[in-house]
């Protein structure tokens, strides 16, 4: 089977057009072998265009084709729905232990297991952004105009709870404990954090 290179970019760039899709990238499995396609532009107001190495957040449609695969498999006889995930990805974990042994692929695949997950951290722009992606979130936490003799500045390391809220950690004015670091905007726009009293992990 062929891939008619010429005929399927066509047709990718009338689509994008005709959606109104600034910039888009597909990739096209035939035979074996991957067929890559790229259109129109990463941003208007620069105009660069896409490239097959562009990088896209794809968000939730890992789900679809995840969500596909797996009842590939339930479908082959080749995992079982009510499986707890740890069972079969050992590196599954969240903060219950008890939950991460009873959570089964059904729940993950129904939304039901209980976990929070949406995070999206921004890196910033530039060719290292996937490596500061990877180094995670900090916060630099300093008092300023009359107090900022009160303290010297803290540095922390915000490890994700939901989109919003954060345990923070690190240097020696927090030991290994952790506190509450949490985002918002009031009603009246303002971005505003909270970075409450030290708490001590839940141990009952």
């Amino acid at each position: 089977m062929t891939f008619d290179s010429a005929r399927w970019q066509a047709r990718f760039d009338e689509l994008r057009a005709a959606h109104r899709v600034p910039g888009a990238s597909l990739a096209v499995l035939v035979g074996g072998n991957v067929h890559e396609l790229a259109s129109g532009v990463l941003h208007r107001a620069t105009g660069v265009e896409v490239t097959t190495d562009s990088v896209f957040l794809s968000g939730s449609l890992a789900k679809v084709y995840t969500a596909t695969l797996v009842m590939q498999l339930v479908d082959s006889g080749g995992l079982e729905l009510d499986t707890p995930v740890v069972s079969v990805l050992p590196e599954f974990a969240t903060p219950d232990p008890e939950a991460t042994k009873t959570i089964a692929i059904r729940r993950l695949l129904s939304h039901t297991g209980g976990l929070t997950c949406d995070f999206t951290y921004d890196s910033g722009r530039g060719d290292d952004c996937l490596a500061r992606y990877d180094d995670g979130a900090h916060l630099r936490y300093e008092f300023v105009d009359g107090m900022k003799d009160f303290s010297p500045p803290l540095e922390m390391g915000l490890v994700p709870v939901t989109e919003t809220v954060f345990a923070a950690s690190g240097g020696p004015a927090f030991g290994g404990e952790h506190f509450p670091v949490v985002f918002s905007t009031l009603a009246d726009g303002t971005e505003c954090v909270y970075i409450g009293m030290r708490v001590t992990p839940k141990v009952a």
